[in-house]
């Protein structure tokens, strides 16, 4: 018997999970049915997401809505629905790649987990972030390819970081510590959009997912947003505004202190950074370094 899998993509938005989508995609495997973002659960219960609620008279007019429809109102037909894919010949993986899952609690996460348990069904989640600051930055540009706000975008970052919908997306801790309270460490996989484009990281991921790994996808971005225009002091005050974030981070996974750029605009200061500072102090006190 065939081991079936669903992967859980729950964010973080704009940290590489189009690029998560195509490579699952890619894989002969794998099959993630009719679109990349499903919105069931963030629509159902997160308030700062009901504009991904759908209505009945829109499944009149697209099969598709209608399919969302029925998902968002009828648990079962959910899980029926990817379990339908995972039974047909020579797939073994589908999901449901939706960032702003990142909002939901441990109840939600635990239904779903013993939802497709009850249907030999493994969940496999995935978890990408990136530096909380550049997540605000892309998210806003990817916003002002249709709203164009003025050429300095520096106040609308501001105001948006600081909005709920902002948050449940960014707020990485408060994600982990509700995932974990339904998941076990090793059905979850931890990605650092900062390092994720190498052969290694791949491999991991690949490994973790039950998918051959395919190098040549470091080479690959989708969705990227364009540059905009940001003051370093709309910078500051919003890393600021995640510094609890940047500290659950810098303890869980070290690497981003030299990974996340903002991480000292926050006023996070890992060991790297402290014994630098040591060391820079020590050098100028006029005794010098001595190996």
């Amino acid at each position: 018997m065939k081991q079936r899998r669903f992967v859980l993509g729950i964010g973080a938005q704009k940290s590489g999970t189009s690029w998560l989508h195509r490579y699952l995609e890619s894989k002969k495997n794998v099959n993630l049915g009719f679109r990349k973002e499903y919105h069931i659960w963030d629509a159902k219960y997160t308030s700062a997401c009901s504009q991904f609620r759908v209505y009945w008279l829109e499944t009149l007019i697209s099969e598709e809505k209608r399919k969302i429809w029925l998902m968002q109102n009828t648990d079962k037909y959910y899980f029926d629905y990817f379990c339908s894919i995972l039974d047909m010949k020579d797939v073994e993986i589908s999901g449901d790649i939706t960032p702003s899952y990142s909002s939901l609690k441990s109840e939600v996460f635990g239904a779903i987990k013993s939802s497709f348990a009850q249907r030999n069904v493994r969940v496999s989640v995935v978890f990408l972030m990136r530096d909380p600051a550049e997540r605000c930055i892309s998210a806003l540009s990817m916003k002002n390819k249709k709203t164009k706000f003025r050429n300095d975008c520096s106040d609308e970052l501001i105001k948006r970081a600081k909005t709920d919908a902002y948050k449940i997306r960014t707020n990485y801790d408060e994600t982990i510590l509700e995932l974990e309270k339904a998941f076990s460490v090793n059905e979850v996989y931890y990605g650092i959009y900062e390092e994720m484009f190498n052969e290694q990281k791949i491999e991991e991921l690949s490994h973790f997912l039950g998918v051959d790994s395919d190098p040549s996808f470091a080479q690959i971005r989708f969705n990227e947003s364009p540059k905009i225009s940001i003051d370093k002091s709309a910078i500051t005050e919003i890393a600021k505004e995640y510094k609890k974030v940047y500290e659950f981070a810098l303890k869980r996974f070290p690497q981003v202190e030299t990974l996340w750029a903002n991480i000292n605009l926050a006023g996070c200061f890992g060991p790297l950074f402290v014994s630098a500072l040591t060391m820079s102090a020590f050098a100028e006190s006029g005794y010098g370094i001595f190996c």
